[in-house]
């Protein structure tokens, strides 16, 4: 009797562990396919697979082409880069939190291409006529009018691409994000190879053309075929039909400010290398800046994926204060279970990892390692940034977003100056992170409130 009792209780304790288990992998996977997880990793996924086809690319750049070919490259395409910025009129925030409700959605995102594309073109003119003016050290773009045409073509590819990407997101779509990226990465190697042993530019060209034309290519896909199949009736044509866009005038406004003061402090920092050590070290140093910011910038990754998937999620018809709490717990939990390990491997094995870049040449791991243990830190204060600007988001509260970006960009590109040439690269590292923690107190000040201590309804408002 005692022993059939002790195998009926046995049998109940494996028929609950059994249940437990089974409740756990449901759970588990009712999270991961609920489009907050769906979109966050996807976002996740294209940088990863954006991060692989750029080790590849750049362990091909590293042995055919010389650091300093890399930084005037780079140099020009994070200049035009804060050109699109400019160009984008802070649209892009503006369509995932509107673009759910709007009533007629292919004119909405039409009109937004349309009004930054006609912002774009002056822009990158002026920019190239008064090239010698802002960045001397970059006036090669005027020896050839390929470099023209294609600066004009990546600006525009630039300022193009945020507006399909959040239009994406808005319908909790955030795969054409990874479908663009995926197509970029397939183009990006077989180009390079083709440039490198056709010999038909130069050194600095070539690596522009395989760092932009994939990328171009791959933005017009995404408009033209990947976005009709999300939203069957949107055909992309030119449109400027402002009233589709007119409940975004004063989000957007802000957003603009926000973003074009805030890209400052990450697409200005090698621009700031030239102006600084001038044409003869500044090269150099900004393609070993460049090669720990991409290594770097993996981790970015993390939360910034996790909070734009959260961002969209919140901005849904119909959302309240308590699905918000949830969805930001959630983000929050992924951000960290992910980043954490990510930090630490990255740490240890940070040596390594540039090796993969720079293969034999240990001039690019001595050069690029003593920034990277830096910007490390830099992934910790992005992940208290995102969680805190994307309440702000939610809430449509403008000017902290204002405030912060000041902030932000007046320490890292004021102490990054005075950095820069006391310590050099490794010293811009410092004030990158510092400058990204600045802004933290502030927005902790007016963000502090989470969404479970507020009244259960929709937050439409500021």
């Amino acid at each position: 009797m005692a022993l059939a009792s002790r195998r009926l209780i046995r049998r109940l304790n494996l028929e609950e562990i059994r249940g437990r288990v089974q409740q756990f992998l449901s759970q588990g996977w009712g999270l991961a396919t609920a489009p907050l997880y769906r979109n966050a990793l996807f976002i996740m996924s294209s940088s990863v697979v954006g991060a692989a086809s750029g080790f590849v690319f750049y362990f091909i750049i590293a042995r055919f082409y010389s650091v300093s070919d890399l930084g005037y490259a780079q140099g020009v395409f994070n200049t035009i880069s804060f050109l699109a910025t400019l160009a984008l009129l802070g649209l892009g925030p503006a369509l995932v939190r509107f673009l759910p409700s709007a009533e007629n959605k292919s004119a909405t995102i039409n009109t937004c291409l349309t009004l930054t594309g006609l912002v774009a073109i002056p822009l990158t003119i002026v920019l190239m006529a008064g090239i010698e003016f802002w960045l001397p050290s970059l006036d090669f773009i005027l020896s050839s009018p390929v470099y023209w045409v294609l600066i004009l073509l990546t600006t525009l590819s630039l300022t193009f691409a945020p507006i399909l990407d959040q239009s994406g997101l808005a319908m909790r779509r955030a795969d054409l994000i990874l479908w663009r990226t995926v197509l970029a990465s397939v183009l990006k190697i077989p180009i390079a190879l083709v440039l490198v042993f056709s010999a038909v530019t130069g050194g600095r060209l070539d690596i522009f053309v395989a760092i932009s034309l994939p990328f171009g290519v791959a933005v017009a896909f995404e408009g033209g075929i990947l976005l009709p199949r999300v939203l069957p009736e949107y055909r992309p044509k030119p449109s400027l039909d402002l009233s589709h866009i007119r409940p975004m005038v004063r989000f957007s406004t802000a957003n603009y400010l926000a973003a074009t003061i805030g890209a400052a402090d990450t697409l200005l920092l090698i621009p700031l290398i030239f102006v600084v050590l001038g044409r003869t070290v500044a090269p150099i140093q900004a393609g070993y800046f460049q090669i720990a910011t991409v290594v770097a910038g993996l981790l970015g990754v993390i939360p910034a994926a996790a909070f734009a998937s959260f961002y969209a999620e919140a901005s849904q018809n119909g959302a309240t204060s308590a699905d918000r709490h949830v969805a930001e717990r959630h983000a929050i939990i992924l951000t960290l279970a992910i980043l954490l390990p990510a930090i630490a491997v990255l740490w240890f094995f940070g040596r390594f990892v540039l090796g993969l870049f720079a293969g034999t040449n240990s001039a690019y791991v001595d050069g690029s390692i003593g920034p990277l243990r830096i910007l490390i830190f830099g992934s910790i204060t992005g992940f208290l940034n995102s969680l805190l600007s994307t309440r702000v988001l939610i809430r449509m509260q403008t000017r902290p977003l204002i405030v912060s970006a000041i902030i932000s960009s007046t320490v890292t590109l004021g102490l990054g100056y005075v950095l820069l040439i006391w310590g050099g690269i490794t010293g811009l590292a410092a004030a990158t992170v510092v400058g990204s923690l600045s802004q933290i107190p502030y927005l902790y000040l007016v963000a502090r409130k989470s969404f479970g201590s507020e009244v259960d309804r929709p937050v439409d408002v500021v």
